[in-house]
């Protein structure tokens, strides 16, 4: 059985002295109280770190924000360290800014195993576009969408970043829909459609509406 947390460095981050350190302890709290209760019988925790490099990035370029960061780095590597005689965690922190990371962290023993997910070519941002709108084609989607050429036209995006394209077609396709009966409460579903015109304004709005 797996025990999973999935967290933001942003949102570990803190202004206030020490709030950032104790943050990172409580990540690693229900483990170490599972192991000391259970021992080998421990449920297995896995702690899945999104944005890793906004500890490394925090309070600016002075004297005192480096010794911040330099103290959550320290906590971070302590945790880390202690994961080997825990035996029942598993971190896994995602960035996009690798060459944020100090080398404290990626020393063997710590982050040592390093995957590299490259952005999606034409054939996968075609597949996440597909996924994105499954459970909308046969009813929202108006037949001029062309799901192929949104994926050729959106080299260099990342999965998110379709992701948020689909989201902002979807809602400039609400307001439409609304605005057409301002005066009632919600819309005729029947009506509503996602036009290709929606996506190509979220992707181009300054040269849509010209």
């Amino acid at each position: 059985m797996w025990n999973k947390k999935v967290v933001r460095g942003p949102d570990i981050v803190s202004e206030m002295i020490g709030k950032t350190e104790k943050n990172i302890r409580y990540l690693f709290a229900d483990a170490e109280n599972d192991q000391r209760k259970h021992g080998d019988q421990s449920k297995h925790h896995v702690i899945i770190f999104d944005e890793i490099d906004a500890i490394c990035k925090m309070g600016g370029s002075t004297r005192a924000a480096e010794v911040a960061r330099h103290r959550i780095v320290q906590q971070l590597a302590t945790k880390m360290d202690g994961m080997k005689a825990l035996n029942n965690i598993l971190l896994i922190g995602v960035t996009n800014r690798k060459d944020l990371l100090p080398e404290e962290l990626l020393r063997p023993g710590r982050f040592e195993l390093k995957v590299k997910f490259s952005l999606p070519d034409e054939s996968g941002r075609l597949q996440i576009l597909e996924i994105l709108t499954d459970k909308m084609e046969n009813s929202f989607l108006a037949p001029d969408v062309n799901l192929q050429e949104l994926a050729a036209r959106t080299e260099k995006y990342s999965g998110a970043e379709l992701e948020a394209l689909v989201n902002s077609s979807v809602s400039r396709a609400f307001n439409r829909a609304s605005s057409v009966h301002p005066t009632k409460m919600g819309f005729d579903e029947e009506s509503f459609k996602i036009t290709m015109e929606d996506f190509l304004h979220a992707l181009h709005p300054l040269a849509v509406q010209a």
